[in-house]
């Protein structure tokens, strides 16, 4: 008999526990959430009640726990739980909505990086369809000094189109591939393993 009573005091600690930690999470007093819970049909709930509830002092009925877990936004399942374990699926839902966002951000803009290169094709055929594409070096080299002054200024047509085709390297996966190798040296300077090892 004693280890059903243990398993029970163990389910109301761990009820209290959760009652306090949702609580304080939605930034509701005491005083708050027993008017949110009297509203739910517990009238008899007051402050005092919800203070005796989470020190222990007072067991709840199973109506008046799904009532709580209800008013609280989880299940009763949920209001029994280990802290630990609620804060670890907190954490795990919090790093998953993180990562989906991150990469739907990824997503639009390797898009917009792939529209942009597109647009620079269409600009760049224009240019050379007008004789005025990329040069070279030795192009240019080979023209009048005042070009050569504003093709390095990158005010001429020409010098612009080059420096777009020497940009045009720059697509989404050689993007994410530089980011993988700035995260792995990162991560080798802050905890010693080297990721060209």
């Amino acid at each position: 008999m004693p280890k059903n009573s243990d398993q029970n005091d163990a389910l109301d600690e761990r009820f209290a526990e959760n009652m306090r930690r949702l609580r304080a999470r939605r930034n509701l007093s005491q005083g708050e959430l027993a008017l949110r819970l009297q509203k739910a049909g517990l009238e008899n709930f007051h402050q005092t009640t919800v203070s005796r509830v989470e020190k222990g002092e007072r067991q709840l009925r199973i109506g008046e726990a799904g009532v709580v877990a209800r008013e609280l936004g989880v299940t009763l399942d949920e209001m029994l739980r280990p802290a630990g374990e609620e804060s670890l699926l907190e954490a795990l839902d919090d790093v998953s909505t993180s990562i989906a966002e991150m990469y739907e951000q990824i997503h639009n803009d390797a898009v917009r990086l792939l529209r942009a290169h597109r647009s620079a094709h269409v600009l760049l055929a224009e240019a050379t369809r007008q004789g005025r594409g990329p040069m070279d070096t030795m192009d240019v080299l080979s023209s009048s000094p005042e070009f050569i002054a504003e093709w390095t200024a990158g005010r001429t047509v020409e010098g612009r189109a080059r420096h777009l085709q020497q940009i045009l390297h720059l697509e989404p996966e050689r993007a994410v591939k530089d980011a993988r190798l700035t995260f792995e040296r990162q991560q080798w300077s802050t905890d010693g393993v080297d990721p060209e090892a």
